[in-house]
């Protein structure tokens, strides 16, 4: 959160619930991501731009 405030950007996150996912031993390491996002107040992404789509098996 410090980057975050040096940088001029305004959080509504806690620290204490940062250091709880961060600490946390989550089973599935993609809720942790996603929650950790929630709280760091990230956008959701509700698509991907087509031109950054890479499909499986090209170089």
């Amino acid at each position: 959160m410090a980057w975050a405030a040096t940088a001029g950007v305004t959080t509504t996150a806690r620290l204490s619930r940062i250091e709880e996912l961060l600490c946390s031993h989550e089973t599935f390491v993609e809720e942790l991501f996603d929650a950790l996002l929630d709280e760091l107040g990230f956008p959701a992404c509700a698509t991907i731009e087509p031109s950054l789509r890479r499909t499986w098996g090209s170089a």
